[in-house]
């Protein structure tokens, strides 16, 4: 019983991954920031990119760059379960 329960509190642990994709990525000259939970994660450059770190439950996705001459952003939240390897698509608009 005791072994039963360890292992269901070490699934509830397992970090979870996420691919983004910005459909537009590309399009943004300078590369597009990433943010996850208010927290940057980086610029990036073309059209996705992986994060392998997260941890299981509910997370806000944005990213912002720019299109042309004008700010553009997108966001989404998305709910990971431990272990998931999830994934989420966002327009720079």
């Amino acid at each position: 019983q005791v072994d039963e329960s360890v292992q269901a509190h070490g699934a509830e642990l397992r970090a979870s991954s996420l691919t983004v994709t910005v459909t537009n990525g590309r399009e943004a000259a300078a590369g597009w920031t990433l943010y996850v939970d208010g927290v940057s994660r980086g610029v990036r450059h073309g059209p996705s990119a992986g994060l392998a770190d997260l941890w299981p439950g509910a997370h806000t996705v944005r990213v912002a760059g720019r299109i042309g001459d004008r700010e553009a952003h997108d966001e989404k939240s998305v709910v990971l379960a431990p272990g998931e390897a999830a994934a989420v698509e966002l327009t720079l608009a």
